[in-house]
C-alpha cells in the first residue's frame, strides 16, 4: 500500500511526538535501572557525573548503562546533543534485548535522527520492542499498521496493537492509554465482525516476549 505523503509525514511526526511525551516516564523506571549513583546524579541535574559513572559500565557492555548513556547524548545532558552517539549506544543495548533501546532506536530510524530514515528498520524495532510489551512501542506499531507505513496495511494487527497498548500503559498514563483506547476503537468501526473478533482473540491472549 502507498501512503501519502502527507499521510506519511503525520504518522513520522506521530512517533516521534509519542517518543518525546513518554520518555520522561519510561526512562527512570527502564526495564532495570542504572546504579543508584547515576539516579541520584540525574535526579539534580548532575549529568556530567552520570555521564561519569555510565561510560565505564556501558564499554563493560552493561545494557541499561548503554541506554541511559544514549538518552543523555540524544538529550545533550552532560554532553552536545548527538543522535547519532544515542543511535550508537541505543544499538548496542537493542542488541541486547533492551525493550526501551529498541524503541528508542526505532524511533531515531522513523524520524531519520542519527540515521538514516528507514520505515523498515522503524517497524523491525518497533515490532521487537512492542512484542516484550513495552506500551508505547506497541501503540506506534499499530500506528504503522494502520497507516501501512514499513508494513502491509492490516487493521486486525493495527487493533491488536492498539489493544495492547491501551492495557499495558501504567495507571498515571492516562492521556496515553486513552489515546490508545481511541486509535483502537476507530480501528474496530472499520473492521467486520471477524476480523474484530479475531483481533479481540489476539490481544487477548498477548503474552510479553523476555527478548
Amino acid at each position: 500500500m502507498t501512503v501519502p505523503g502527507r499521510a506519511r509525514r503525520s504518522c513520522h511526526m506521530a512517533i516521534w511526538l509519542i517518543a518525546v511525551a513518554t520518555l520522561a516516564i519510561v526512562a527512570p523506571a527502564a526495564r532495570g535501572t542504572p546504579p543508584a549513583e547515576v539516579n541520584a546524579a540525574i535526579d539534580r541535574g548532575d549529568y556530567a557525573e552520570a555521564l561519569r559513572r555510565l561510560q565505564p559500565l556501558a564499554e563493560q557492555g552493561d545494557a541499561d548503562a548503554q541506554y541511559h548513556l544514549g538518552l543523555l547524548h540524544q538529550n545533550g545532558q552532560g554532553v552536545p546533543r548527538d543522535a547519532a552517539q544515542a543511535a550508537g549506544w541505543f544499538r548496542k543495548a537493542a542488541l541486547q534485548g533492551h525493550a526501551e533501546a529498541r524503541y528508542s532506536l526505532g524511533t531515531l530510524y522513523a524520524t531519520g535522527q542519527g540515521v538514516s530514515r528507514s520505515d523498515a528498520e522503524a517497524s523491525r524495532w518497533l515490532r521487537l520492542a512492542a512484542r516484550q510489551g513495552l506500551a508505547v512501542a506497541a501503540f506506534d506499531l499499530g500506528l504503522l499498521y494502520a497507516s501501512g507505513q514499513g508494513v502491509k496495511h492490516d487493521d486486525v494487527q493495527a487493533y491488536v496493537w492498539f489493544a495492547i497498548a491501551a492495557s499495558r500503559f501504567a495507571p498515571a498514563q492516562h492521556e496515553q492509554r486513552a489515546r490508545a483506547l481511541h486509535e483502537r476503537d476507530v480501528v474496530a468501526s472499520r473492521l467486520a465482525p471477524a476480523a474484530l473478533a479475531e483481533g479481540q482473540r489476539q490481544a487477548a491472549v498477548f503474552q510479553p516476549a523476555l527478548q
